[in-house]
């Protein structure tokens, strides 16, 4: 036990287990599951559950700019709370790649002056601001390419909220975008906010705001609800 330790303040103790050995290090933690304190999103990410029947809650402890994007990978099950802090990268490729299934909740930011986060796997937003702030009308708050779920919070960027595919990534017309509230959001106003390139798209509720709307190319859209 390490309960009777004393440490700083903004300290935490991180252990990692590797080959069956514990090592244990004090450092400044920006995640943590339970009572595991992690250095990096991506460390946070790896030891997340493999179990859909018991999915991991990540907390986001500070905020956070990264150089190289971090991968929720397959096969894990998490929900990342953002807790009013922010995830951000202004160079390069994708802040956030998805490949399990996610959830991203409460206040807070993810943002990137390309794409916010590349989604192969099942993302839920629910709370949080996920945005492409470029000035340039190239780059989506989603690639979607598989299942994205938006409940509350805001998606958006100067080319739109979301896409199925991109013209350099093909589609495979399987995806699916659900949207039952928060805001999608063309932020260049003179674009679509959602693009259905190819799968589907159904939208429940929320608001789609800035240029065209909704656009679809060899998609299928519903609308049950929203504005």
């Amino acid at each position: 036990s390490y309960s009777n330790i004393t440490t700083p303040t903004g300290y935490e103790i991180i252990r990692e287990t590797e080959n069956g050995i514990e090592t244990v290090t004090l450092g400044k933690p920006v995640a943590s599951i339970g009572d595991r304190y992690y250095t990096s999103i991506q460390d946070a990410f790896a030891a997340s559950s493999t179990s859909s029947n018991n999915a991991s809650t990540i907390e986001l402890l500070d905020t956070v700019a990264i150089t190289s994007t971090v991968t929720f990978p397959e096969t894990h099950y998490a929900k990342l709370n953002m807790n009013g802090h922010t995830i951000k990268r202004t160079n390069g490729s994708y802040t956030i790649t998805n490949k399990g299934t996610l959830t991203i909740s409460k206040t807070g930011t993810i943002s990137n002056t390309f794409h916010a986060i590349y989604n192969q796997g099942t993302l839920t937003i629910d709370g949080p601001t996920i945005a492409s702030t470029s000035t340039t009308q190239s780059y989506y708050g989603i690639i979607n390419m598989k299942e994205v779920n938006v409940n509350s919070g805001v998606v958006k960027g100067p080319l739109g909220g979301i896409t199925n595919g991109t013209g350099d990534i093909s589609s495979t017309g399987n995806e699916v975008i659900n949207v039952a509230g928060g805001e999608i959001t063309n932020t260049s106003n003179s674009t679509t906010s959602i693009y259905v390139r190819k799968g589907q798209a159904t939208i429940s509720g929320g608001t789609i705001e800035g240029g065209t709307g909704v656009s679809v190319y060899t998609g299928t859209l519903k609308v049950t609800g929203g504005k």
